[in-house]
């Protein structure tokens, strides 16, 4: 799986090139760098596959691989370098590895630039913590952010009264154990909570509804996770648990207010796009669930609007037209 992570970002024929690059340093009785270089690919592909945590959707994951593919692309060039001196052309090859070296800095930097500058990430997580009450429990599902809620709370030291949690526990790495005792000592309240998971490896949900008598408790809309919908009311990004009744809220109102605070709707950088859409198509379920189906297909249609080629989306769509009254 992560030789098939690296393969998506440098393709089988730059695999190739790579392998023929040892091949032609090694044939240069270059045994040093050749190990060397090596190293530091089999390094940064352990880097990850050691923790027993893979997941190529997360692209968090993508970049315990970054130093693995910067040295393979320096192989691909030694590789092609190797080709060109065997068919006698040096010129032409010191010309190529110059190039493969030198072209790609100008889209690089001009990358950069552009993500320097870019606040869609920030008013992302503005209408994140606009959407947790004061000390609200909230329980985070998706990897993008929950990193960022870490990063805010960590280092700029915003909204230090919500207690965050990734939803699953880190249930793929030693079964949560860790990360549900980190979070238990962090939250006194979140005790019976952790004891539970670890003797279930589930979230309990009278526990969850119990502690949403003490303060707000809130969830990430998530697929896979099986939820009483009838307990839960939209609010915001998130949707909360309800242990009375609550005031209605119209769930096209997030919606609306989504569009309007992110810049330059539907032309949404990737990471920002795929972030957005997953919530938007997880939260029309969560909706669809609980008898919103209108609001759930207005969540659909604005998913569509940033990617209208998702074949989860339309999935989702198809489904929801064949509910929907005519």
């Amino acid at each position: 799986m992560a030789l098939q992570i690296v393969i998506d970002n440098i393709s089988w024929v730059g695999l190739v090139l790579a392998v023929m690059g040892l091949v032609y340093l090694a044939a240069k009785r270059r045994f040093y760098l050749a190990a060397g270089l090596a190293l530091l690919v089999l390094g940064s592909l352990a880097s990850k596959v050691v923790m027993g945590l893979l997941d190529p959707s997360n692209p968090d994951d993508h970049g315990y691989f970054a130093v693995a593919i910067a040295t393979m692309v320096v192989l691909e060039g030694i590789g092609l370098a190797g080709i060109l001196e065997t068919l006698k052309l040096r010129l032409v090859s010191i010309v190529s590895v110059f190039a493969m070296m030198v072209l790609p800095l100008p889209i690089g930097l001009f990358t950069l630039s552009e993500r320097a500058n870019a606040v869609e990430t920030s008013e992302v997580m503005e209408m994140v913590w606009q959407s947790a009450p004061p000390g609200s429990v909230a329980l985070v599902s998706h990897y993008p952010i929950y990193f960022m809620t870490l990063y805010d709370q960590g280092i700029e030291g915003v909204r230090p009264d919500v207690t965050v949690v990734q939803q699953s526990f880190y249930s793929k790495a030693q079964k949560g154990t860790f990360y549900a005792q980190q979070i238990s000592i962090r939250d006194d309240d979140l005790g019976p909570l952790v004891r539970s998971f670890l003797e279930s490896g589930e979230l309990n949900w009278p526990l969850l509804s119990k502690l949403a008598k003490v303060r707000p408790v809130l969830l990430e809309a998530d697929s896979e996770l099986l939820v009483p919908y009838s307990d839960l009311v939209p609010n915001g990004w998130f949707f909360r648990i309800q242990n009375e009744p609550m005031q209605p809220t119209n769930p096209d109102d997030f919606l609306e207010e989504l569009k309007q605070k992110i810049p330059g709707w539907p032309t949404l950088a990737t990471e920002t796009r795929r972030v957005i859409v997953r919530l938007l198509a997880a939260s029309s379920s969560w909706l669809k669930s609980s008898g919103h189906l209108q609001a759930a297909a207005n969540r659909i249609e604005a998913a569509l609007e940033l990617n209208p080629v998702d074949a989860a989306v339309l999935a989702i769509k198809k489904d929801l037209e064949s509910q929907l009254p005519q």
